[in-house]
């Protein structure tokens, strides 16, 4: 049977997404290493020649751009550009999670969530480990992928974790770190290594991830959405061939990747040099 082609456009979508959220780190990392300071400083804004920029409709905020260059020096622009680029790759598998239970209930399956009543709106935790249970089902794609499922999960969970902290509470380590993992006996739990700092201090500790920690997380979040796709394909509608990019003759586009399916000659000739939004 046929891969559902509404499915498999959820799956796509996300796919290219977290492969530009990647491309995107790739390309800002390499900009900042090569950067020129002076050039640099020379782009940041003004106002009147002045050293400000507008922080609402009607205040500016008077700065100095070389302190703003200066607070990015090594190590803190790939910490900083680290933390970015995770809430990018938790708000795209979030959403596709939800899309994916969604789509299913619509097409008459409904998925039972943890605490939930058949495909009853959830949260992203609870999504997790539904993902986790359909995941564990996989007998066709990437076997050492599947075999891996509990180790990915608990780098999806800290993620998710990690995020939290990064919106909620400033990027600094609390005790709701600890708190809400899920607990789960098929899930491996990740703990960050700076975590025991707080514990043994009660200091101010922050969440410091760098670039080879953004490629592992990019890496499970990409992995489990292989699986978990050939899962649903497999089990909703019948279809047993994994999604293989050879196969669907599916290079990287980067295009695609950052703007869709919307032609790039279109997009170059609707640039506006100037906001739309006015006030």
């Amino acid at each position: 049977m046929a891969r559902d082609q509404e499915i498999q456009g959820i799956f796509e979508i996300a796919d290219d997404s977290l492969q530009g959220v990647l491309g995107y780190h790739f390309y800002v990392r390499a900009i900042y290493v090569s950067a020129d300071p002076n050039k640099l400083k020379a782009q940041l804004p003004t106002i009147s020649g002045v050293e400000s920029f507008r922080l609402t409709f009607s205040w500016g905020r008077y700065y100095r751009k070389e302190d703003l260059i200066n607070t990015f020096l090594p190590p803190f622009f790939e910490l900083y550009q680290s933390r970015i680029s995770l809430t990018a790759i938790i708000s795209i598998f979030d959403d596709l999670l939800d899309n994916f239970v969604a789509k299913l209930k619509s097409k008459g399956y409904p998925q039972r969530l943890k605490g939930k009543g058949l495909g009853d709106r959830s949260c992203y935790k609870d999504r997790i480990e539904w993902a986790f249970d359909e995941s564990q089902k996989c007998e066709i794609g990437d076997m050492k992928a599947i075999a891996r499922l509990p180790k990915t999960f608990g780098i999806i969970d800290e993620a998710r974790n990690l995020r939290n902290l990064i919106i909620h509470h400033h990027g600094i380590f609390d005790e709701q770190y600890e708190r809400d993992r899920i607990d789960s006996k098929g899930i491996e739990k990740v703990t960050h290594p700076d975590y025991e700092k707080f514990k043994d201090t009660g200091k101010p500790i922050s969440i410091i991830i760098n670039d080879e920690d953004i490629i592992n997380f990019s890496s499970a979040h990409i992995e489990v959405l292989h699986i978990l796709h050939n899962q649903i394909q497999k089990e909703y509608f019948g279809h047993c061939e994994p999604y293989n990019y050879a196969r669907e003759s599916k290079a990287i586009g980067w295009h695609y990747a950052f703007w869709g399916n919307a032609k790039i000659d279109d997009i170059k000739e609707t640039v506006r040099k100037q906001s739309y939004l006015k006030i």
